[in-house]
């Protein structure tokens, strides 16, 4: 049998000929919109000339007329939700605005565009004509859903918030949308399902299924569909906009059966082979779901009429809508059918693109005069007109970090240290910051890879520690580097970090509540998480916390040697073992004498402030003496202790940065 990548090309290359015998339309439409004179018609919730463009308030009668989020370009070009200044009306909900929470709200929304129209095409047995919102996860003819993704794994990569809209259409006659302008459910008049994912407001990739079957219990319903396909949305953060992963690759394997299971507690799950095999039997889990769906109250009593065995969203009449999409369904298929050659051309050129993996490294970090402040707990950004005091955590704070060495950002809790660490890495942050990060441009123009290690383990419990890594080199590195070339780093990665004894062993939890590998272990796989993707710069929130100290010395010997020159792990992906150094910058908060002695370069922070920074060892003991022999000689009190010989350097630093006097916090106003 061949092996799965195998199977997959060939039946690109048949469909590539296959397209040869099938007529394209002009017109492309994103999104699974269905081309027609005028241009297309969309899915609810998009429009534009092409259906790129999602809602901007509104409600989804408003069709053709509804506002759309414009192009931004801090999203680079893509319509963002969340920039735009798009705001939902009194009865709507979830991202871009398409889930109803109030019977009223989809009454006075269809009245607004319709009038006194009939909301149905087909006739339903019933008087009751009255407009409600079903915010049950069961689908009377075609409801909305909005989730928030919460998975571990894609947030140590995307640590914004993901959002996953879904429509599922059961039958499209009987939802009051089948006539909005601009708009379609479903083109061939089948049950259907239609979702896009949203990362920071900004849509990433979309699927569609069909035909699909609704099954009901008495906590969940499941929808099968058939059919399934996604679509990345090129040069977007997931689809190659960033330089952490591209997920491209990765969704052209999501066809096949797609299962959604949501029950009356708010979650669903996304269920498909692939999905079920990274993220376990349960599939990608969503939570916070919210449901809405306008329908007469006539097509529910009318469904629940009925006798309990299983129900077609086709059994119904066919509408005009359903009878105008069937003749344009050899349309359709010609342009999926382009869709997938395009891609399989696209994905062949990104394999030709060089790698400059063997590059990594050799880059400096600068910071100078950082301050981040943050507002109190319940005040109001409209606060401004009054005095408000905010929390300075950090306050003009400066260093620099040359390729090739280890520094320690040391402190007492409260200091500051995991915020610079962050800032450093580029995380989102929701205070105010002020000052700058600078790295030094690499050779090709682009901005150099800077990996982040959290403070807390982030890692798949039932893949095994290769497994981890291989995955994690696969969403990280160009399809342009060969398999073999990922195997061998992942296999360098292992040893360096002395996993060998545990690659083929599954994580499991790492909270102590079942089976896996150790603390250490599992301190040292984060690490390798982000060694992968061969970084220029390497920073970690307190890599040796809760390891005892044989594991922290470890840990750290192995940070060292990245900073040397990769450890020779670099240099794997050109096959001569060599390697620039990395500037790694790690946050401590109480090491040992010999881990301290480890490093190269000492920042030590005291309530936001920079006390010392510049080279460790007995260096910075040496400069604190020197201050309070200064202040001796002026019949002065430093408030600097004496320096102990022998005494562990590291807490000679922490006990004057725990003294250090606190600052006024500022206040800030008209």
């Amino acid at each position: 049998m061949l092996p799965p990548v195998q199977i997959i090309m060939r039946i690109l290359q048949g469909l590539a000929l296959a397209s040869l015998l099938l007529p394209v339309t002009a017109q492309s439409c994103t999104n699974y919109g269905t081309p027609d004179s005028s241009g297309c018609l969309c899915p609810p919730g998009f429009g534009g000339s092409n259906c790129s463009q999602p809602g901007c308030g509104g409600t989804i009668f408003d069709g053709s007329s509804r506002s759309l989020a414009p192009p931004s370009s801090a999203s680079g070009g893509f319509p963002n939700l969340t920039s735009s200044g798009c705001s939902c009306s009194n009865g709507w909900t979830g991202i871009g605005c398409n889930v109803c929470t109030s019977s009223s709200a989809c009454q006075t929304a269809y009245s607004a565009v319709n009038g006194n129209a009939s909301a149905t095409a087909a006739q339903v047995s019933g008087i009751n004509d009255t407009m409600v919102c079903n915010t049950m996860p069961t689908v009377w003819a075609a409801g909305e859903l909005s989730c928030q993704v919460n998975n571990p794994t894609l947030e140590a990569i995307y640590p914004l918030q993901s959002t996953l809209n879904i429509l599922r259409t059961y039958n499209a006659s009987l939802s009051p949308l089948h006539n909005t302008s601009g708009t379609t459910l479903s083109p061939n008049g089948s049950s259907i399902v239609y979702a896009q994912l949203f990362y920071a407001g900004v849509e990433q990739f979309s699927c569609t299924a069909s035909p699909c079957t609704q099954s009901l219990a008495n906590t969940t319903d499941t929808w099968t569909c058939s059919n399934l396909q996604c679509d990345c949305i090129a040069n977007t953060t997931f689809c190659g906009g960033s330089s952490s992963a591209n997920l491209a690759g990765a969704l052209d394997l999501l066809t096949g059966t797609l299962t959604i299971v949501c029950d009356t507690t708010n979650t669903c799950h996304f269920q498909q082979q692939v999905l079920n095999t990274l993220f376990g039997s349960s599939g990608l889990a969503m939570e916070n779901c919210v449901f809405g769906e306008c329908v007469t109250q006539a097509v529910i009593d009318s469904a629940n009429g009925t006798t309990s065995s299983s129900q077609s969203g086709g059994s119904q009449p066919l509408g005009g809508g359903v009878i105008a999409g069937l003749a344009v369904v050899c349309g359709l298929i010609a342009i999926g059918v382009a869709a997938v050659v395009w891609g399989w051309v696209l994905q062949r050129s990104a394999r030709k693109r060089p790698f400059d993996g063997d590059q990594s490294g050799g880059v400096a970090v600068r910071w100078s005069d950082v301050s981040y402040f943050v507002r109190p707990s319940g005040a109001s950004v409209f606060s401004r007109r009054s005095n408000v005091t905010e929390t300075t955590i950090l306050d003009g704070v400066s260093g620099h970090v040359p390729a090739g060495e280890l520094m320690a950002i040391l402190g007492p809790s409260g200091a500051g240290k995991t915020t610079l660490v962050e800032l450093i890495a580029g995380k989102a942050k929701s205070g105010v910051f002020t000052g700058s990060i600078t790295f030094p441009p690499l050779a090709n123009g682009q901005r150099p890879r800077v990996a982040f290690v959290p403070q807390t383990d982030i890692l798949p419990a039932v893949l095994t520690v290769r497994e981890a890594l291989t995955f994690a080199a696969s969403l990280r590195l160009p399809e342009s580097l060969s398999s073999e070339k990922k195997a061998a780093l992942v296999s360098a990665v292992i040893s360096r970090l002395g996993l060998d004894d545990v690659a083929e062993t599954k994580i499991g939890a790492t909270d102590g509540t079942g089976r896996g590998i150790s603390g250490g272990e599992a301190r040292r796989v984060s690490i390798g998480l982000e060694l992968v993707g061969c970084p220029d710069v390497l920073v970690c929130d307190e890599p040796t916390s809760g390891l005892d100290s044989v594991s922290a010395w470890r840990v750290v010997n192995v940070l060292k040697e990245v900073a040397r020159g990769g450890g020779g792990l670099f240099g794997v992906v050109k096959g001569d073992g060599s390697g620039r150094g990395v500037a790694v910058i790690c946050s401590v908060h109480q090491p040992s004498s010999r881990l301290y002695h480890s490093f190269d370069s000492v920042l030590l922070l005291s309530h936001g402030r920079a006390l010392y920074s510049g080279p460790g060892g007995l260096a910075p003991a040496k400069y604190f003496t020197n201050i309070r022999d200064a202040a001796i000689a002026q019949a002065d009190d430093s408030g600097v202790p004496p320096y102990e010989e022998g005494y562990n350097v590291a807490d000679y630093l922490l006990e004057i940065a725990s003294a250090a006097p606190t600052r006024e916090q500022p206040k800030i106003g008209v």
